[in-house]
């Protein structure tokens, strides 16, 4: 297998996760109203009220923050495209398979070309062109020599709970992985931290 590029793989975004702290901690200030519906924040005996300090439970969902695919020659357009198998903001984990074919009689190897991506919907970013996203890694399969066109290639992707992405092929009975490991994860620790940062 050839080395792998420096994967930028992340399940948070700076910009994305201020704005979502910001909704968390505005979503969970309990103001108290007043019996008769009154302004929020003022108790039915008139005086201002502090936050409640119970805000219940907040559930963090770890989802992946880019789309992945592999590189695959299409035949009818004749030119690379990127074939995205699993999409961003999916919950973690997540594993899905691409179906591909093997390109010409006696091709003796695979290249797995991984690629990342910003598309978000699978109808529209299904494929995709290659200078719309950036290579994370490669690697290679051997395969026989008696390979022929046409013959089956499945590839899956899978994000797991750390956000690694673990690329598998699989043609006949010879089955391969790669693994990119993710950079920038939030440990349980870091997490709570800023559960009462936000909280206050």
């Amino acid at each position: 297998a050839f080395p792998s590029c420096e994967p930028k793989i992340h399940i948070h975004d700076p910009d994305l996760a201020i704005a979502t702290g910001a909704a968390i901690y505005q979503n969970t200030r309990d103001v108290v109203t007043d019996l008769d519906g009154a302004v929020a924040g003022v108790t039915a005996e008139g005086k201002i009220a502090k936050f409640a300090p119970s805000v219940g439970n907040i559930e963090i969902e770890k989802v992946l923050s880019h789309t992945m695919g592999v590189m695959v020659w299409d035949e009818g357009k004749n030119k690379d495209i990127i074939s995205n198998i699993i999409f961003r903001n999916c919950n973690l984990p997540i594993v899905d398979t691409g179906d591909y074919c093997v390109h010409s009689d006696g091709q003796t190897g695979l290249t797995i070309r991984i690629f990342q991506s910003d598309f978000e919907d699978p109808e529209t970013g299904k494929e995709v062109a290659p200078e719309e996203c950036e290579e994370i890694g490669h690697f290679t399969v051997d395969i026989p020599s008696d390979s022929r066109a046409g013959e089956p290639v499945k590839v899956s992707i899978e994000a797991n709970e750390k956000a690694d992405i673990i690329c598998t092929c699989t043609f006949r009975d010879i089955t391969k992985s790669h693994t990119l490991s993710a950079k920038g994860m939030l440990t349980d620790e870091q997490i709570r931290n800023a559960r009462r940062s936000i909280l206050g």
